[in-house]
């Protein structure tokens, strides 16, 4: 999958090890640099959300069209399919086999 990163801030903390571990601590930068190796292996947004680790989920309310996946119980990886539209399916919903181009968005902490 191709990823995209909205504004330098993210990028630097995407791109930089030592930035990640200051920012977010070692545990949550490993975490962080695996869910962006997983989402650069995975063709499509589909074969991320299968795997068992992220927890990959659709958003709502304000953040409908958005996309979470877990780094642990207080930190996510936000993120939302490239272009628009975004490839939806009867009702509304994103079609996760049609997306293959991501940007990242924010890493957050929910608590």
């Amino acid at each position: 999958m191709q990823i995209g990163l909205i504004n330098r801030d993210v990028a630097t903390l995407c791109n930089s090890q030592d930035k990640m571990r200051r920012t977010l601590g070692a545990r949550r930068a490993d975490r962080l640099r695996q869910r962006l190796t997983e989402l650069l292996a995975a063709e499509t947004l589909e074969q991320f959300g299968r795997l068992p680790g992220p927890g990959c989920h659709e958003l709502n309310g304000q953040r409908r069209g958005q996309l979470a996946a877990r780094l642990d119980d207080k930190w996510l990886l936000i993120f939302a399919p490239a272009g628009r539209p975004s490839p939806a399916k009867r009702g509304g919903r994103l079609d996760w086999s049609r997306v293959r181009k991501i940007t990242i968005l924010e890493v957050t902490n929910v608590l």
